[in-house]
């Protein structure tokens, strides 16, 4: 967000001295990173049912995700 600004004023800077200044200053982002692209051990792992399937013709298969965004707040939620 630093880097946002200060580009959107003009101010010429890279991104790693803005994280090297930050972290001198003992400054750090508030953000949960959680890794969530790692499986749980006690989750079903379900197969691949399109590994061998041939799509042929539009609309014959279709995909769906979830998005996660953890604010301050509250959480938001986007499904596509």
């Amino acid at each position: 967000m630093v880097f946002e600004v200060l580009h959107r004023h003009g101010v010429v800077v890279n991104r790693k001295r803005i994280k090297r200044i930050l972290r001198k200053l003992g400054l750090e982002a508030i953000v949960l990173w959680r890794n969530t692209s790692a499986p749980h051990h006690e989750h079903t792992k379900y197969p691949y049912l399109l590994r061998d399937m041939k799509i042929t013709r539009p609309n014959q298969v279709w995909a769906s995700d979830i998005h996660m965004c953890e604010l301050r707040t509250a959480t938001a939620i986007w499904m596509t």
